[in-house]
């Protein structure tokens, strides 16, 4: 190996005395060809090294993506299967963003749903490399690198330092009551009124109800509901069958799975007011 490794640098040595176009498409095809005998060898380190001297010529650029994936799955193989079996959801920088991670062999994708007056909305998908260490994901995106720490424990994996949620943690911390209580603007008559919104989920199955301050009538108001569905958590985040089912949503929020109505996050309650059990003085 020595001796040919040698006999390849002389060679590059004599290279170098050609001069223009002619010696460097000369010196590629030399060190694309030992890269690939470098991987017939089962070095693919040192093949990697060589092909990013040359990463614009041929397909020099995705055979290094390639390797460093084999690279990847020869020491991480366990750590790449479990990433590919679920979902992880995440904060995406507000109350009212949320990003969704998954994972396809060599590649890493983030969703992201943003939450309005309207409802939820999709932002879009984008998909981007990433690399393991033993501790690390590494995800490379648009310039700039999201670390993620991971823990691999009997064939489990977990994501981050509590701010990463898989589909099945954010179903069983979003079980219980909720409350949204909130002033509306009614423009018509150039005034505010009061909102309550508390919803029960449980199981697969969303319950709620409501009540709305009456407009000029002290202590009055107008309860609506109770109104249920099913609901599933996804990949598309929360989804539900009860009437107006567009407006529920959730979030990760200070590290932890917050109920959304709206844009607005919803808090933590013991129970459902009532018909009559409301109070707006």
């Amino acid at each position: 190996m020595k001796k040919k490794l040698a006999f390849i640098l002389a060679v590059l040595i004599l290279v170098m005395s050609f001069t223009g176009c002619e010696s460097t498409e000369i010196m590629s095809a030399m060190r694309y060809a030992y890269a690939e005998k470098l991987l017939d060898e089962g070095d693919f380190e040192k093949a990697v090294s060589f092909f990013e001297l040359i990463p614009d010529y041929k397909d020099s650029a995705e055979r290094i993506g390639e390797i460093e994936y084999e690279i990847m799955l020869k020491n991480f193989g366990n750590v790449i299967d479990s990433l590919g079996k679920d979902t992880w959801f995440f904060n995406g920088g507000a109350d009212s963003i949320l990003n969704v991670l998954t994972f396809n062999g060599e590649t890493a994708s983030v969703s992201q749903f943003y939450y309005d007056g309207n409802g939820k909305h999709e932002s879009g998908t984008k998909t981007y490399n990433y690399v393991l260490d033993k501790s690390t994901i590494t995800i490379a995106t648009n310039g700039a690198e999201l670390e993620i720490p991971y823990k691999l424990s009997s064939g489990k994996i977990t994501l981050g330092n509590g701010d990463y949620y898989n589909i099945d943690e954010v179903e069983s911390e979003l079980q219980g009551y909720w409350k949204d209580r909130h002033a509306d603007y009614i423009a018509a008559v150039s005034m505010s009124t009061e909102s309550e919104y508390n919803v029960l989920i449980e199981n697969g199955k969303i319950t709620f109800e409501s009540a709305s301050k009456a407009y000029k009538k002290k202590g009055e108001y107008y309860y609506y509901g109770p109104d249920s569905g099913r609901y599933t958590i996804s990949e598309t985040g929360f989804e539900n069958t009860a009437p107006n089912s567009f407006q529920w949503g959730f979030n990760v929020i200070d590290g932890e799975v917050v109920l959304m109505h709206y844009d607005r996050p919803c808090v933590r309650t013991n129970g459902f007011p009532g018909k009559k059990g409301y109070s707006f003085n």
